[in-house]
């Protein structure tokens, strides 16, 4: 229900107590002179502006604050300042909402909405008020990617509606208005007999475009995808539709433009994206030589030109290999980490208002919480980025998952893992279980997730603008992927584990078994202590000063035999000497250990 707006001569006193006492329950009461509103039913101060530089129509409202918090005469002064700031583009109250702006698209009109979003630095939807509009919106972003889109509404077999859905349609940077229209027309028709919105690939006279074929193959083998597959492949789809490439032919990429476009993407999306847009063209390419007939009713025989990639050794993984593990660059790896928790923004003369001067955002602190609890856990990270601080027990440094959660939310989950009780279980380091309480105690478990973004969803898992910033000072670039590898080259090449404790740690596919893995069950003791010997190695590679101690326990009779060579006032003394020894005839010297010793069957 819409608040009605009510003009009066002028506010006063008596107005404002009608309305805190609840005797006044709605509208919006507004008076000539000034632009200050008094909102009755949420009982609050507030203001209509226009940003300068921001496009044509976007009007917004401010909260100055609640009616009991400032009297009238200091909320006319802060709406005065408030007025005079959004004249000079500066906003220094948050508006309550950033609702659709009307706009007649046109080419010349949405080139200059998103223009003027870019300069903003703002996010917007536009909504088309042209005759023929096919309802279409149209959404910016704050660095200047721009979608239509259209929302829809499905009716249930009971007669009541689903919630509303959207679906884009095209990309406004690439795609022409035309044709946008164009295919929300056919949506639309989809939508009136209450079907699905999806092109349609009937009777044709063009080959099949990447859409087509991506849909078709979603119904043909879509089904046996879990949900986090299905996530994957609608980030990829939502990229390439901001590239303006999902609407194209198949037949119309040539090798020449999957080298341009990989390139492309590299500065836009980073490496690891950039790869899976260009083999996720390939993959609908070879789906639809395999599936599809083109338009000449013959079955597509198409030379994939993402096969150039491969040829010139154009993708950024190649293969799995060691360089990601350099123990090396251990320390710098973990400041990296933990400078980012301190990070705050550079003073800008030029921008006096810039946020974050002065504290670091609470974005980064959980960045880089995520990116440490990864480093000592080895776990994937859009596993780490799914868990609930329900699944989270810091006094028994415990993770759970039931038998659903771990199917839900673990890649690839092996049911090997689970115990009789279909609990899965996973114990973690000192190091990682710190760093949830850590967060803990700053107040970072106010959402349902344990590293959210700033929407409650799980975290952006690898954060390119946030890495840049570690690279730029430390030399390394925090890819949350590198920690996973990193920690089973400790836990095999530093610790010695066996290969099917770190696929246990690690949550693993066990594809192969050894024989140990076939003849032993350890408890969660075992690979506490397991994980705890691995976050200790790491901490040791990076020469910290808080290793953890090593108790070294022997049989009576071997100390016995130890002690005997040496006299009474220094048995002890000797007795570490001979254990540092052996500690030093390890495989890997660097480890340094402090030892205490622990004589079985003596006081």
């Amino acid at each position: 229900m819409q608040n009605k707006v009510i003009n009066i001569h002028s506010f006063d006193d008596s107005l404002l107590e009608h309305i805190v006492s609840g005797e006044i329950e709605e509208g919006v009461f507004i008076t000539a002179g000034t632009n200050l509103k008094i909102d009755a039913r949420k009982k609050i101060y507030l203001l209509s502006g226009c940003p300068k530089g921001f496009p044509k129509g976007a009007c917004f409202d401010y909260k100055i604050a609640d009616l009991g918090e400032i009297d009238l005469s200091a909320a006319l002064i802060a709406a005065r300042e408030l007025e005079s700031d959004l004249k000079k583009g500066i906003e220094t109250f948050a508006p309550m909402n950033r609702p659709r702006i009307p706009m007649a698209f046109s080419e010349t009109s949405v080139k200059k909405a998103v223009a003027d979003t870019k300069s903003a630095g703002v996010q917007l939807i536009f909504k088309d008020t042209s005759p023929g509009s096919q309802k279409m919106l149209m959404r910016v972003t704050e660095n200047g990617t721009a979608n239509y889109f259209i929302e829809y509404r499905l009716r249930k077999p009971n007669g009541k509606q689903t919630a509303v859905k959207n679906i884009n349609v095209a990309s406004a940077n690439a795609d022409t208005l035309e044709r946008a229209r164009a295919v929300a027309a056919e949506y639309r028709e989809q939508i009136a007999r209450n079907e699905p919105p999806t092109l349609v690939v009937g009777g044709r006279n063009r080959n099949h475009s990447l859409r087509e074929v991506h849909e078709h193959r979603m119904k043909s083998v879509g089904k046996k995808y879990k949900e986090s597959t299905l996530d994957y492949y609608k980030t990829i789809v939502n990229n390439l539709v901001k590239h303006g490439l999902f609407e194209r032919e198949i037949t119309s990429f040539d090798r020449e433009e999957i080298l341009d476009l990989h390139d492309k993407f590299i500065k836009v999306h980073g490496y690891n994206q950039a790869d899976k847009l260009i083999g996720t063209i390939g993959t609908l390419i070879k789906y639809a030589n395999a599936t599809l007939k083109n338009k000449s009713n013959v079955y597509y025989d198409i030379v994939n030109p993402v096969m150039i990639m491969s040829t010139l050794g154009k993708w950024h993984k190649k293969k799995r290999s060691n360089k990601a593990f350099d123990k090396t660059y251990t320390k710098e790896l973990i400041d990296a980490i933990r400078w980012m928790r301190t990070w705050t923004a550079p003073i800008d003369q030029d921008n006096p208002h810039r946020k974050y001067t002065k504290s670091t955002p609470c974005n980064y602190v959980r960045y880089s919480y995520f990116c440490e609890f990864l480093l000592f856990t080895g776990l994937r990270p859009m596993d780490g980025a799914r868990i609930r601080w329900s699944q989270v027990d810091t006094d028994k440094g415990i993770i759970t998952w039931t038998d659903e959660e771990a199917e839900a939310y673990i890649k690839r989950f092996d049911r090997e893992l689970l115990n009789d009780r279909l609990i899965l279980e996973l114990p973690i380091s000192e190091q990682a279980n710190n760093v949830l309480k850590e967060m803990k105690e700053l107040g970072l478990n106010d959402y349902e997730l344990v590293f959210p973004s700033t929407t409650g969803k799980p975290i952006k898992i690898n954060d390119i603008a946030k890495n840049g910033l570690a690279k730029e000072k430390f030399g390394i670039y925090l890819a949350p992927g590198r920690f996973r590898h990193f920690f089973q080259n400790v836990a095999a090449n530093v610790v010695n584990l066996k290969t099917f404790e770190i696929k246990r740690l690690v949550f693993h596919t066990q594809k192969h078994f050894d024989n140990h893995s076939g003849y032993i069950a350890y408890d969660l003791k075992h690979y506490r202590k397991c994980t705890q010997k691995v976050s200790d190695a790491i901490l040791s590679l990076a020469d910290y000063a808080n290793k953890s101690d090593v108790t070294v326990s022997i049989r009576y009779d071997i100390a016995e035999k130890l002690m005997k060579y040496s006299n009474k006032d220094n048995a002890e003394d000797a007795l570490q000497e001979a254990i540092e020894d052996l500690f030093l005839m390890r495989d890997n010297p660097e480890l340094q250990f402090k030892s205490i010793i622990t004589i079985k069957g003596r006081s």
